[in-house]
């Protein structure tokens, strides 16, 4: 069997191998593949499989790429395959469906932390030497835009107690 990948620096720009795909045959990578239909199909030629990320598999490429068994487009969408033209033909097209589910839930998350509480905007301050400490009452603030921001060291307690005031443990 003949794999061919035709943009695998899309997904794997040199740290992983392609090496366990050649259990099942022939593997031919190409880091890039320019999105010109007759450079394309010379590159499929005759292969049972099309492994690709962003390089678009058209109509023009399937009628003369004879061979091809499956398409495996490594992205959440399909687009970039002519489906109807694949499904005419009997070649079936997958995607990854579940690809980045978690991290894009953490993005957002984390997206809607940087909304409520402007941490690119702090940090950027703190670089840029915005961030002082006033020694007379040794509470740091944030002045920007006339508003402050006091965090006093008897504020810690209220922040970080661990629910028995006896102990005056933290947390």
């Amino acid at each position: 069997m003949k794999i061919v990948i035709l943009d695998a620096y899309c997904v794997n720009p040199g740290d992983l191998s392609w090496d366990e795909l050649r259990r099942f045959g022939e593997v031919e990578v190409y880091d890039r593949t320019e999105y010109d239909d007759a450079v394309i199909a010379e590159r499929i030629g005759d292969a049972e499989i099309v492994i690709t990320n962003k390089t678009p598999i058209s109509k023009a490429v399937l009628d003369v790429c004879w061979n091809i068994k499956f398409i495996a487009v490594l992205a959440t969408g399909y687009n970039i395959v002519d489906i109807a033209c694949a499904s005419e033909k009997g070649i079936p097209v997958s995607n990854i469906p579940g690809y980045g589910t978690a991290a894009v839930a953490q993005f957002v998350f984390a997206l809607l932390l940087e909304i409520c509480h402007h941490t690119a905007h702090h940090s950027e301050a703190v670089h840029e030497g915005r961030w002082e400490i006033d020694p007379e009452d040794t509470g740091a603030r944030l002045g920007q835009d006339g508003s402050t921001v006091d965090v006093r060291p008897e504020d810690w307690k209220t922040l970080f107690r661990d629910g028995d005031e006896e102990k005056g443990g933290a947390r």
